[in-house]
C-alpha cells in the first residue's frame, strides 16, 4: 500500500482527491495536512511517504521550502506541486519533483500523473539492496522466500539459493516496509514474503519450496490478519474450522 499525503489549505481540492483515491483502484493510504508545519512534524513522529502533494501558496511556509525541508530531512518521495500560480519551474527541478499540476486540476491529467507514479514507484520496488564487504548488491523481491535471522546475519533465503550478510531483521522489516512489498513478520526469527506462501495455518506456513516455518505465539493474530489483507480477505470453500 502506497501512503500518499496533501499538503494544501483547499478544503475543496482535499476533498475531490480523498473521493479520487476512494475509487481509485489502487491501494493507498490517504492523508492530508493544511499547513507545511504540520507535514514536517508528521515527518518528525516517523511517518514518511511515498508522494508528496504540494500546494505552493501556503500561509507561512511556502511549498518549494516545504520540499527543500523535506530533501533535508532525507525524504525521498516524488513530490507534486500543485498551483494556481505559474513561474517556480525552476526551484521544482532543485528539489527534484517529479510534476507541477495547475489549479484548478484537470482530473483526467491528475489520473495519468498517478498512474506514471506508481508505475515509477513499482521500478524502484522491485529489488532488495544490501551491502558486504564495500560491496551493493541487489536481489529481485520477488525471488526472496524468507529473511532469517541467526544472531547478527540475515540469510537472505531466495529461489535460487542463500545469500548473508550482517544486520538486523529488524532494520529489513523497516526497510521494506518503505517498499510496499507484502512481506510478514511472523516470528522474531523470520519474515517471509506472502507472495510465495502456499498454505497457511495457525501455527506455521508452507513456502514454494516445501518448507515450513514456525509463527510464534505472539505473532498469530497480526499474520492472520495481515495474510488476509494480502489476499483481499476472499477465500473459497472457508469454513468456521478452516482458518483460526
Amino acid at each position: 500500500m502506497y501512503r500518499i499525503i496533501l499538503c494544501d489549505d483547499d478544503k475543496r481540492l482535499s476533498a475531490q482527491m480523498e473521493y479520487f483515491f476512494k475509487m481509485n483502484p489502487i491501494k493507498v493510504s490517504f492523508e492530508t495536512v493544511t499547513e507545511g508545519e504540520e507535514l514536517l512534524q508528521r515527518i518528525d513522529e516517523g511517518n514518511e511517504y511515498d508522494i508528496y502533494f504540494i500546494g505552493n501558496m501556503l500561509k507561512k511556509l511556502n511549498g518549494i521550502h516545504i520540499a527543500k525541508e523535506l530533501r533535508e530531512l532525507g525524504m525521498t518521495g516524488e513530490i507534486v506541486f500543485i498551483s494556481g500560480v505559474e513561474g517556480f519551474f525552476t526551484d521544482a527541478f532543485e528539489v527534484d519533483a517529479f510534476r507541477f499540476m495547475k489549479k484548478p486540476l484537470d482530473w483526467k491529467k491528475f489520473r495519468n500523473c498517478v498512474q506514471l507514479l506508481i508505475e515509477k514507484l513499482n521500478v524502484n520496488n522491485k529489488y532488495f539492496y544490501y551491502k558486504k564487504e564495500n560491496m551493493i548488491s541487489k536481489i529481485p523481491f520477488d525471488s526472496i522466500l524468507y529473511f532469517e535471522s541467526s544472531r547478527r546475519v540475515i540469510n537472505i533465503v531466495t529461489t535460487n539459493g542463500t545469500y548473508s550478510y550482517y544486520d538486523r531483521l529488524d532494520a529489513v522489516e523497516e526497510y521494506i516496509r518503505h517498499k510496499n512489498c507484502f512481506f510478514i513478520r511472523i516470528h522474531k526469527s523470520y519474515l517471509v514474503n506472502s507472495l510465495h506462501i502456499t498454505q497457511y495455518e495457525y501455527s506455521k506456513l508452507y513456502l514454494v519450496n516445501n518448507e515450513f516455518l514456525p509463527i510464534s505465539e505472539n505473532k498469530r493474530m497480526s499474520t492472520k490478519q495481515e495474510y488476509m489483507n494480502y489476499i483481499d480477505g476472499f477465500v473459497c470453500g472457508i469454513t468456521s474450522k478452516a482458518v483460526r
